[in-house]
């Protein structure tokens, strides 16, 4: 009796779990809803790309951003305010960076090509508490 009961939850967790999965809205290819991301595999991606924009616009090298250090929202499309150009795929990164054994506040924001973050995307903001750092602000708003 105590087999047939294992076997019938292990079933029905089995089922469970395959269910949620398919309902995700953080997928592999990083296509998530609005709101904060927890996906493990986007965090890790994100806070590799922002070592990148990091070490390019403080101008500095070596520099380690942890996954666990960053949170991350997917927002809704923002309009240029100046050009109209409309930016889909919009995220916003902030947290903290070490370099030579200080931590420094970040904040970024990109518009990715498409709803996938291996894509190319256009940096709309940067700002660092690194003194040095050069800032990147596009002036933008809701889309409508």
């Amino acid at each position: 009796m105590k087999k047939i009961f294992f076997i019938g939850a292990l079933a029905v967790l089995l089922l469970t779990a395959c269910g949620n999965e398919g309902n995700s809205d953080e997928t592999d290819t990083y296509k998530v809803s609005q709101g904060k991301i927890t996906n493990e595999k986007l965090l890790i991606n994100l806070a590799v790309r922002t070592e990148t924009i990091i070490e390019k616009y403080d101008g500095v090298d070596s520099v380690k951003v942890e996954d666990a250090e960053i949170e991350a929202k997917k927002h809704p499309d923002l309009r240029n305010d100046e050009t109209k150009e409309i930016y889909k795929n919009v995220y916003y990164i902030d947290g903290e960076y070490s370099y030579q054994d200080k931590k420094y506040d970040f904040v970024w924001s990109v518009s990715f090509n498409n709803n996938d973050i291996d894509s190319g995307g256009q940096v709309l903001q940067y700002i660092s508490d690194m003194e040095t750092g050069e800032k990147i602000n596009v002036n933008r708003s809701l889309a409508d």
